[in-house]
């Protein structure tokens, strides 16, 4: 008689980078700004440790990084096997770099909302000195009017 095994218990045997593990819920991301919301900010005033990162393998990595992981955990495994979740997501090269420095540990990779919120408040700051009324403000970033007339009231951060 074949005995009949748990699936959870089988996903905790799996090694973490292994794609039988069942992913995670899709969560909303803004997939593909990182790059944007990234240049021209030196690697010392990215959060966490993207500015390390950043400095290692470049923006480019960090982006796709922040674009496919930003706010989770990243395991960073021992040979940069083609196989592997963090090989297919930066290429060989970045991939070796980050073993030779992370191997065996997990990475967490921050998202950039504190950041894409800064900009977007300094953006309504602008637009508002500008003379763009708050009822537009408010419908071009979805926020409330309320929401709007707290940002201006705000000291730039």
């Amino acid at each position: 008689m074949a005995t009949r095994h748990d699936p959870r218990q089988l996903s905790l045997l799996a090694e973490p980078d292994e794609p039988d593990v069942a992913p995670a819920p899709a969560r909303k991301r803004r997939s593909g700004d990182a790059a944007a919301v990234l240049r021209g900010l030196p690697p010392d005033e990215l959060p966490g440790m993207l500015g390390e990162l950043q400095r290692l393998v470049g923006r480019d990595v960090v982006a796709t990084l922040v674009d496919q992981c930003g706010g989770t955990s990243v395991w960073v495994p021992r040979t940069p096997a083609a196989g592997n979740r963090l090989t297919r997501m930066v290429g060989h090269d970045a991939a070796r770099v980050l073993i030779e420095r992370y191997a065996d540990d997990k990475l967490y990779i921050p998202s950039l909302q504190q950041l894409r919120q800064r900009r977007r408040n300094a953006d309504i700051r602008r637009a508002y000195d500008r003379g763009t009324p708050v009822t537009e403000l408010a419908r071009r970033h979805g926020l409330s009017e309320r929401r709007i007339w707290t940002i201006l009231g705000e000291s730039d951060q």
